[in-house]
């Protein structure tokens, strides 16, 4: 949930996002002489290995600090003649607000800023991506004037943490591929929401593969499996009233089977008796697990089709 900063708190939270990153930090604003105290954070931070990428205003920063800056080796600086943005983040917080990293004025000024959060129970994930959405337009506009070392030695520039979302899926698309064969299944992404699916699964069927975790964030496992019968309308509602009818998919160990309404996708989950430890499971292991289930409620779907003379 994202949280109200004063000036007093802006401070102490620049300093915690650089200090809590897990690798990546990325501080944007226009004007910059860093205090003591984010200086030793930033130098800090250079000595636990972790990357730093500041974009400031063009000829905004005096010959000192610029002098004092060009001696940290895990420093990228780039300039950007119209940025006024003022947003600093790592790979789980960001802040966006009035604050400049201009010491003088960390006393003085009136400052308000947001902090946002995301994987968490009540996170702000769809604001930190919009945000960082903005920010990469930044970076990508901007001119790099400084490489850290680390960047110099990269065959292409960038931190991971400005990848899109779906960047950070590539990997189990690749693995949800393996494990179903010759059903190809493509990543999708949709205001911030990442997804699989294979379109058509079958003739008369398309399925999606949704990631999540236990409360329901994104996650790097598997969530459900959602399938989505295409047939006529009044076909739909008689396969919808047998497949009930039959309740075959009560049959159907450690998996839950839910199709509330004709209209809606049937969803599988996991049964969370069965897999307590679902979401701290192998991921390709819980794809063969739901894999199966699935494949059991294809084929009940397939039998009542041709009991109702569907086309399969």
């Amino acid at each position: 949930m994202a949280k109200f900063l004063n000036r007093d708190n802006s401070v102490a939270a620049i300093a915690e996002i650089i200090k809590n990153a897990e690798s990546e930090i990325v501080l944007i604003v226009p004007f910059i002489k860093v205090s003591p105290l984010l200086k030793g954070e930033i130098i800090e931070a250079g000595k636990n290995g972790k990357e730093i990428m500041l974009v400031y205003r063009e000829n905004s920063m005096d010959h000192k600090q610029r002098q004092e800056l060009y001696e940290l080796d895990h420093l990228t600086i780039l300039n950007h003649s119209n940025v006024h943005a003022k947003c600093y983040f790592n790979e789980n917080q960001m802040i966006i607000g009035s604050m400049n990293l201009y010491g003088p004025t960390e006393k003085e000024n009136r400052e308000m800023g947001v902090l946002l959060s995301k994987n968490g129970w009540h996170s702000d994930d769809n604001l930190y991506y919009d945000a960082l959405e903005e920010a990469s337009a930044i970076i990508q506009t901007a001119q790099i004037e400084k490489k850290s070392q680390k960047q110099q030695d990269l065959k292409t520039f960038g931190f991971n943490l400005l990848k899109p979302k779906k960047d950070n899926y590539l990997h189990l698309s690749e693995i949800v591929n393996e494990v179903f064969e010759n059903k190809k299944f493509e990543l999708f992404e949709n205001n911030n929401y990442v997804w699989l699916s294979c379109d058509p699964y079958l003739e008369k069927l398309s399925v999606d593969i949704e990631f999540g975790s236990e409360n329901n964030e994104l996650d790097e496992n598997i969530r459900r499996v959602s399938l989505k019968p295409k047939i006529k309308e009044e076909e739909l509602e008689q396969l919808y009233d047998i497949f009930w009818r039959k309740n075959a998919m009560n049959c159907i160990h450690g998996i839950d089977v839910y199709w509330s309404y004709y209209k809606s996708n049937i969803t599988i989950y996991a049964n969370k008796t069965v897999y307590p430890n679902w979401y701290r499971e192998d991921f390709r292991k819980n794809i063969y697990i739901l894999k199966d289930g699935m494949n059991k409620v294809i084929n009940h779907l397939i039998e009542i089709m041709k009991y109702l003379r569907i086309r399969t």
